[in-house]
């Protein structure tokens, strides 16, 4: 899915998207920032993508909310490797 796709599909503007990329805290499934070519994004990243909403509407965007988003993104890897991240995806909408 390109930034607009994930963008229509999570409620996050692209913008917001794009800086989240820039700022390290996503990492797109293929394509290259900074560059012509567009970002790609897969299922794991819209997870993601909705983890880092959800914890900036309960937190806000200062300290708390970026200990929550780097406490919360390894257990969505973790997740994803055992096969359960569509049931913690589930849990966020």
């Amino acid at each position: 899915m390109t930034t607009g796709e994930v963008s229509k599909l999570t409620g996050v503007p692209r913008s917001t998207i794009t800086a989240w990329v820039r700022g390290g805290l996503l990492r797109p499934a293929g394509g290259s920032f900074g560059t012509r070519d567009p970002l790609y994004f897969d299922a794991v990243d819209v997870t993601r993508v909705r983890a880092i909403a959800a914890i900036r509407r309960a937190f806000g965007d200062g300290e708390l909310a970026r200990v929550a988003i780097a406490q919360t993104l390894p257990v969505l890897t973790a997740e994803t490797a055992a096969g359960r991240i569509s049931e913690f995806a589930l849990a966020l909408e």
